[in-house]
């Protein structure tokens, strides 16, 4: 028997046994599969590992549970440090409507560049907060500490800045762009709100979620509740949708302004 054949046979019975375990799984609802991966995920660190007696917190899967008031203080403070920045915030993608973008842009009369304000909004926004690394600006998540450097990317300064393009500051090109959702870890609760199966749905949003409906309820507070706060609340699920997408693959990173 040739060694092709052996091969192909092997190969065979292993597909086999992954169509049981799968089916197996399905059938369960996926909890067995679950359960033991849970196990294995402590009991597979050697013995002397601190890892095996003590993972990290649940908690570093949830969103910080604050009022609206404190998270749009927070957000207010993070666009202040990252407008500091100045025209080295990185040209960014992000899946926010034209709308939305107007609602969470923070102005400032002194920064003439109207793209530096809406860029900071987006980032802090998504959990993006400035950082240094080696004495070069960086952005970090507090979440799931993701670092990225922002000499890897396209900076603002390196595009002419034109008025007639708007707050949102829509380009031609988006290479080296920063991606303000999938920059972040696939757990990060910022992106990933589904991960508190034991509570109700209303708090499992993402965290970039609920920021914006605390944005959206405030503005709408400050102007009478005009239709247009109503209506960027209802854009919201559209936006959890497409980010969803991104997240599992279902949907091409589409750049989306």
């Amino acid at each position: 028997m040739s060694s092709t054949s052996i091969t192909k046979r092997k190969l065979e019975e292993a597909l086999s046994v992954l169509d049981n375990i799968t089916s197996g799984a399905v059938a369960a609802g996926g909890e067995g599969l679950t359960a033991k991966y849970k196990v294995e995920l402590s009991i597979s660190h050697e013995q002397p590992c601190s890892w095996r007696e003590h993972p990290c917190d649940a908690s570093i899967y949830i969103f910080p549970n604050v009022g609206p008031a404190s998270r749009s203080a927070k957000f207010e403070q993070t666009v202040q440090a990252l407008t500091e920045i100045g025209d080295q915030l990185p040209v960014t993608t992000h899946p926010l409507t034209t709308d939305q973008l107007d609602i969470i842009t923070i102005a400032d009369p002194a920064i003439a560049d109207s793209r530096i304000c809406a860029t900071a909004s987006a980032l802090a926004l998504f959990g993006w907060v400035p950082h240094t690394v080696a004495a070069r600006h960086a952005l970090r998540c507090e979440l799931c500490l993701r670092v990225v450097g922002l000499w890897s990317c396209r900076a603002l300064k390196d595009e002419p800045f034109k008025e007639s393009e708007g707050t949102d500051g829509v380009l031609d090109e988006q290479r080296n762009a920063f991606d303000v959702v999938m920059e972040h870890r696939g757990y990060c609760p910022w992106v990933e709100g589904g991960v508190e199966a034991e509570v109700s749905v209303e708090h499992v949003k993402p965290g970039w979620e609920r920021t914006l409906e605390a944005l959206v309820k405030r503005r709408g507070g400050e102007g009478g509740g005009d239709a247009g706060g109503k209506e960027s609340v209802t854009q919201v699920e559209d936006v959890s949708a497409y980010i969803r997408g991104l997240l599992d693959g279902s949907i091409g990173a589409t750049v989306r302004k």
